[in-house]
């Protein structure tokens, strides 16, 4: 009887936890303030809800704050700040508590993107001849690698899910373009070509890239096949595309705004809303 009972209970429980609701995934995004007594017009870093709700800012400084992403674990968030002697990489919690420099990161570092395994970062960096190239630094430490190492300008990195890839944009095919970066080979690959392409977001499945094109959001596959505009009428000024977790939705910028739409391109929403003297954008989700 009582090996039924504890029987019965367990069941309970695990029914009860499989109809349990997950935690929302936030998104956190740059945002720039209203003047008031403390600051005035500075970027920070705000979190909110895919609805809308739940706006939290949680940097308050004097410096500005841009290009915020996730941990993998969701419990970090990475982000750009600018300092007099040039933007360097910070993280802090979900929560904007236990703020700290990265000891790994130098001047110029920015656009950070999280390694599967949280424990390092792939930035953009001052390369050769004033150039832009791509570093992978360590979260705790003072490890930095550069990834490459050319005359052309290699921005916005994004790390695949399964480590083994990042995709990032380049000028060195003449026009900036999409490009993917093999880690154990050091292969780079053109995924793009002709129309401008750029700010690449690897999907959490890693077989789609999300871009912007002509001013749009566009997804392509991770072989380079496939690529086609989603979200139907979309206006010419979208940026920042951010897949969500669970890969269903894409969040991305627009005049100013947060907004979001289902991976195929449907049911377009605005996630922040305008507010006299105040723009957001950058999503990370």
């Amino acid at each position: 009887m009582k090996a039924l009972l504890l029987a019965v209970l367990a069941v309970a429980v695990s029914a009860g936890g499989a109809g349990a609701a997950q935690p929302v995934a936030l998104i956190a995004f740059q945002t720039d303030r209203p003047c008031n007594a403390n600051e005035c017009g500075r970027s920070e870093i705000a979190t909110i809800r895919p609805d809308g709700t739940g706006l939290r800012v949680l940097t308050h400084n004097r410096f500005d704050e841009y290009s915020p992403a996730w941990s993998p674990d969701r419990r970090w968030i990475a982000f750009a700040r600018i300092l007099p002697a040039g933007t360097r990489i910070y993280v802090m919690r979900a929560n904007g508590t236990g703020l700290r420099i990265l000891a790994s990161s130098r001047p110029g570092d920015t656009s950070p993107s999280w390694s599967p395994d949280g424990r390092r970062l792939a930035v953009r960096g001052f390369g050769l001849a004033g150039s832009f190239d791509l570093y992978s630094i360590a979260v705790t430490g003072r490890g930095r690698t550069r990834l490459m190492a050319t005359r052309a300008n290699e921005l916005y990195p994004s790390w695949s899910r399964d480590g083994r890839t990042i995709a990032y944009q380049s000028d060195r095919s003449g026009g900036i373009q999409i490009w993917t970066l093999t880690l154990s080979t050091r292969q780079q690959r053109q995924l793009t070509r002709g129309v401008t392409s750029q700010m690449p977001d690897f999907s959490p499945s890693g077989r789609q890239l999300a871009f912007v094109r002509r001013g749009g959001i566009w997804v392509i596959g991770a072989d380079g096949r496939g690529a086609h505009a989603i979200g139907s009428g979309l206006p010419a000024s979208a940026e920042s595309p951010s897949w969500s977790p669970d890969g269903r939705q894409i969040a991305f910028s627009r005049n100013y705004q947060v907004l979001a739409m289902s991976a195929t391109g449907g049911g377009r929403r605005y996630v922040t809303r305008a507010v006299p003297g105040v723009t957001n954008g950058q999503p990370g989700w």
